[in-house]
Order: C-alpha cells, then sequence, then structure tokens
C-alpha cells in the first residue's frame, strides 16, 4: 500500500527541476529495495544545496515555496555546494551538459507507508534574487513486488495444497492471487513470506505464479523449482498397464545410457495426447533438473510413436531441460490424426546419462495452440511423394486454407484433418526447413529444428558399397560408419566455378528417417565432412553441424555453397565426429549455381 501526503506545487514553473523516476509532481512510489533515479536540472556550472526530510512545510519566499522543513530534526543536506567542508560540496555543481543525477535505495527494508520530501536550492543568475527553489517531490515507500522462492512440494493431485514460499506476499485476504499456468488456485492461508493454496480439478501443469497489490512475481516456465506438476496417484513403471486410459503418472528410470523406456495409451481420434517427463530425484521426492542430487546430469527426452515411427519429439520445453509435449509454454502438440494405442517414449538427449524420472501423459480436447509443424513422416522423400505433416493449431478444413513452405517453394496441400495435412513433394524442391501458412498464422521454424525438416533426395538412393563411380551431383547416396575411427571415402565432379550443396545427414535405417545426429555413442552417428583436392591432399572445406540436428551440411541456408576451384573430381570424406559415433548416413550432393 502508499501513503500519499498532500505535497507543495508551485505557483509558477521554476527555473530548476527535481525529477524522480522521471517525475517532476508526487508523489513518487518507489518500491521498497528498488533503485530510484534522481535528477536535478538547472542553469549549468551553479552550485546546489539539496535537502531530504520527513516533514513537509509551506512557506512562501522570494526563491519560490519552501516544500521541505529544513530545520527539523531530520532533514538531511545530501548535497550543499555552499558549504566546502560537506562530504558532497566538490560534486554539488550542476553539469554543463544534462542533469545532475543522483541513484539512491530510498527504502532498503520495509515497513512501507513511510515517505520523505526533497526539494533543492540553486544560484540562477537569470532569477532576481539569484537563486531559486526548486519544486517539492513527495516520494513514497511501497509494497515491492513479491518474490518466488520456492514450491513445495512442485508437484500435486487436484485437491491437494502447495506452500508457496518468498517475499512480499500479502497475508490472505488482502489481494494474493495464486496461479498454476493460468488456473487460479484458491488460497487456503497466509503470510508476507508464505502462502498454501488449493490445487483445483481443471489444473494443468506450470509455473506459479503471485499476484499482489505490488506486482506479479513468477511464472517462469525454465525454473523447477517454482513448478508445479498436475500429477495423479504414481505408480512404478513395472506395474505400468499394458495400455493406459486418461490421465496417468509414472515413476521409472533410465538405468544405462542408450535404454529407451516406453508405454502405451489410448487417445481417440481429434484429442490432444500431452506428456511430460521430468528428472525425479528419489532423495528429496522432488521433481529437478541439474540441480537432482542422485543423478545431476540426466537430461530426458521424450518422444510420442505411431508404430515404430515418432511423430512428436521434444527434449528441452520443460523447467530446467526437462522435457514435454503439451506442456505449458513449450513448443511441440499433438494432435491424434487417427484413434489408436500410441507409444510414448523416454530416453536421455543424445543418449548421454541415466536416471530417474517422473512421467505424467494423458489426452484432453485441444486447446488454443500455435501454428506449426509437429513432425514429417516420411521425413527424407523423393519428389512425387506423399508426406504426412503432424502439426499444432491444424484443426480441420479446406487444402486451400493451408499452405505447405519447403523453405521458400510453396506447397497446397492435398488433404486437411485435424492436426495433420497432407501433401506432395512438388519438383524443384531441396532439402529444407517445412513451414505452414493457416488462419492462425504462419510458422517460423529455426533452420536447425530436425523435427520439421524435409530431406529431398534423388530417385535413385545408391548404396556406397556398390557406388564406386564419382558422384555425380543430384546422387544420394547411403552408407553407414562401421568403426567411428574408419571414414567413408567418395569422389564426386564438379565445374570450376560452380555452387555444390553438400548434405551428410544421420539415417536410422529402421524407420528410414533423417535424424539428431549422436556423439558419444553408437548410433546415431555424427557426422563430419571434408572436402580435398585428390592431387595434392589440400583441404578445401570441412563441415560438421551446419545443418539440423548436429548434421553436417554445407551450402546450408544459413552457410555458404561450396565454390569448386577447378573443373575435375574432388574427393569426398564421411566421417564421425571427433571419431566416436557410428552408424549411417545419407549424402546429397547438388549444384546450386543459379
Amino acid at each position: 500500500m502508499s501513503v500519499l501526503l498532500s505535497m507543495v506545487a508551485p505557483t509558477t514553473a521554476q527555473s530548476s527541476q527535481i525529477f524522480v523516476d522521471g517525475q517532476n509532481v508526487g508523489p513518487v512510489d518507489v518500491p521498497l529495495g528498488a533503485v530510484a533515479v534522481f535528477d536535478l536540472s538547472g542553469p549549468a556550472s551553479q552550485p546546489f544545496l539539496w535537502v531530504i526530510g520527513l516533514s513537509s512545510y509551506n512557506l512562501n519566499t522570494p526563491y519560490g515555496t519552501l516544500g521541505v522543513d529544513p530545520w527539523a530534526s531530520d532533514s538531511v543536506w545530501w548535497f550543499n555546494g555552499f558549504n566546502p567542508s560537506h562530504f558532497n560540496y566538490a560534486v554539488s555543481n550542476l553539469p554543463v551538459t544534462g542533469t545532475f543525477t543522483w541513484f539512491d535505495v530510498p527504502f532498503p527494508t520495509p515497513p512501507s507507508g513511510e515517505n520523505f520530501h526533497t526539494q533543492a536550492w540553486v544560484l540562477d543568475p537569470t532569477h532576481p534574487e539569484g537563486a531559486v527553489l526548486t519544486n517539492t517531490i513527495e516520494v513514497v515507500s511501497v509494497d515491492g513486488p513479491p518474490l518466488i522462492e520456492g514450491t513445495q512440494p512442485n508437484y500435486g493431485q487436484a485437491g491437494s495444497a502447495i506452500l508457496v514460499t518468498g517475499q512480499n506476499f500479502s497475508p490472505v485476504g488482502e489481494l494474493t492471487t495464486v496461479k498454476v499456468g493460468d488456473t487460479v488456485c484458491p488460497s487456503l492461508a497466509g503470510e508476507t513470506s508464505w502462502v498454501t493454496a488449493l490445487l483445483p480439478l481443471d489444473v494443468e501443469s506450470g509455473p506459479v505464479t503471485i499476484e499482489t497489490a505490488g506486482g506479479t512475481s513468477g511464472g517462469n516456465v525454465h525454473d523447477v523449482t517454482s513448478w508445479c506438476a498436475s500429477i495423479t496417484t504414481p505408480i512404478l513403471e513395472q506395474n505400468a498397464p499394458a495400455v493406459s486410459v486418461g490421465r496417468t503418472t509414472i515413476i521409472g528410470g533410465i538405468a544405462v545410457q542408450g535404454e529407451r523406456d516406453q508405454y502405451q495409451i489410448h487417445c481417440e481420434e481429434g484429442d490432444e495426447l500431452f506428456c511430460e517427463v521430468y528428472a525425479w530425484d528419489p532423495n528429496t521426492q522432488m521433481i529437478t533438473g541439474s540441480s537432482n542430487t542422485a543423478n545431476p546430469f540426466f537430461d530426458p527426452t521424450i518422444r510420442i510413436l505411431s508404430g515404430p515411427v515418432p511423430i512428436a519429439e521434444d527434449d528441452d520445453s520443460g523447467p530446467q531441460l526437462n522435457a514435454g509435449i503439451g506442456i505449458f509454454g513449450g513448443t511441440v502438440w499433438f494432435v491424434a490424426d487417427q484413434t489408436a494405442d500410441y507409444t510414448v517414449e523416454i530416453d536421455t538427449y543424445l543418449n548421454l546419462g541415466f536416471g530417474n524420472y517422473i512421467l505424467i501423459m494423458g489426452t484432453r480436447s485441444p486447446g488454443v495452440q500455435a501454428i506449426g509443424v509437429t513432425s514429417l513422416q516420411p521425413n527424407v522423400a523423393r519428389v512425387g511423394d506423399t508426406v504426412n505433416l503432424y502439426a499444432s493449431g491444424v484443426n480441420g478444413g479446406l487444402p486451400s486454407e493451408y499452405t505447405v513452405w519447403i523453405g521458400t517453394t510453396p506447397v497446397v496441400p492435398t488433404a486437411v484433418q485435424a492436426g495433420r495435412i497432407d501433401f506432395v513433394v512438388p519438383t524443384g524442391a531441396n532439402s529444407e526447413q517445412v513451414n505452414i501458412t493457416g488462419p492462425l498464422g504462419t510458422s517460423v521454424h529455426p533452420t536447425n529444428r530436425i523435427q520439421s525438416w524435409l530431406s529431398v533426395i534423388n530417385p535413385a538412393m545408391y548404396f556406397a558399397g556398390t557406388h564406386t563411380s564419382p558422384i555425380q551431383p543430384g546422387d544420394t547416396v547411403h552408407g553407414t560408419i562401421l568403426t567411428g575411427t574408419i571414414p567413408d571415402d567418395f569422389t564426386f565432379d564438379v565445374i570450376g566455378g560452380n555452387l555444390y550443396s553438400i548434405e551428410v545427414t544421420a539415417f536410422d535405417n529402421a524407420t528410414g528417417r533423417a535424424v539428431t545426429g549422436g556423439f558419444l555413442g553408437p548410433n546415431p552417428l555424427d557426422p563430419d565432412i571434408r572436402v580435398t583436392d585428390p592431387s595434392t591432399g589440400a583441404v578445401l572445406i570441412t563441415e560438421g553441424n551446419g545443418g539440423p540436428g548436429f548434421n553436417a551440411w554445407i551450402g546450408s541456408p544459413t552457410s555458404p555453397a561450396f565454390v569448386a576451384p577447378f573443373t575435375g573430381t574432388l574427393a569426398l570424406r564421411v566421417q564421425a565426429f571427433f571419431g566416436v559415433s557410428t552408424g549411417s548416413y545419407i549424402i546429397n550432393i547438388r549444384d546450386v549455381t543459379p
């Protein structure tokens, strides 16, 4: 709250003025502990006296109205350019240009409602009396915005209570509002440093927000300590049902690097399937991130599979590197395009680390979603192939209401339904990010996002073991690095001065999909490419992560194409980055000369 006392307004505009936080008429509210900016303007190079005091005054003088009682015991001459013994005497002169600026924390501690008045007296050769009093500004302390320090526990079932701790809360009944995500949670009890709130039936996982008369705090989707995950009664992974129906919470664990846990859930066509996975600390019984005391390097990844094919994936939309599809503040949503049992799969980012997790999954009616590409199936396709584009923000409609963009190439869909758009790869399309335009707007996906990337290949894909002649621009070659330290070598023909795109992408033989490159283990490969002059051995260009998902691409939308130095044959080496990972890959070489 703030206490607003009367102030003395100047009868005429003074040649010198005081401003507090840019205001020259008070009262000016300053939150407790906040820095206020005091400015004094006036004739250049003139000395001034600046006083602050708790007591106001109202005395007409030849220099203007005196609004601060300078004789009160609580008054302080903070700056005094007329007294050489004053500790601020040396700086108590107005600058030649601009204003004299003073930063201060006037109310470092409670209680709120305290106030003081400030005024200055400035020498002014243009004034009949040779000096002038400025306006008087009242500065009032107000409660600062609330600050959330934590939520205990940071998960809960509908009908249970959570404890939110912090600073500058208002006692219950004095305008303290608690939210989880966008859902208001009734306050049960509280004081200035804590509040308990009831989780209602419709609550979904999200960041905790506190609103008071002093402002709003929280809502940080990256902070796991002030998060609240909406759970049901947890069950252990060994007791998970064969097929879940409705919201389910499972506590499980990735025991070794490379392990993948899978759970089945039934979903009706048109329903949203959501799933969230958090690192779980069994020591503290809390959801965590890198602060986990049991497994501090566990970074979970989550996918939705239709059969063996991943059609939605996320690795860090949750707080503190946790993952979620359909999670509050996230970027990936999935709406079922058919009634079926889907698989929710959990592993670790880049197959690194292991640890315990808590999984929340379920179905619901789709809410408002940003338009975006969730995935493409297939994501390796030829001209004339049909691609199923799984999307958020697509609620059905006519194909003419949507446009698919392969890079800058527009494509009219062949079919649209809730959560999916079908299109045919047109002639002239190259490997690019895919975006969509529809009634809800246009998606804008970054160029390094593998989930919305389409690899357009040659109608004939050659296999490295049988393709011994030089690769020609337009060819696609499939190969496999069996041992990380042993590369694959090829040659390809070029025309001097022409521009070439050389794209090498990790490939999953089981699903026929381009995938994110691996790093410290087998399958998938993290590809690295090198082009050399075979006659001299000179390295002409190297590349390791210019493509989406740590794949390699020379001549990507964000990197320049390779300029052939002469007409002839060059050497191309495909190898594992740092000689560590193994796995399959595909090579696309194109002449992209305008």
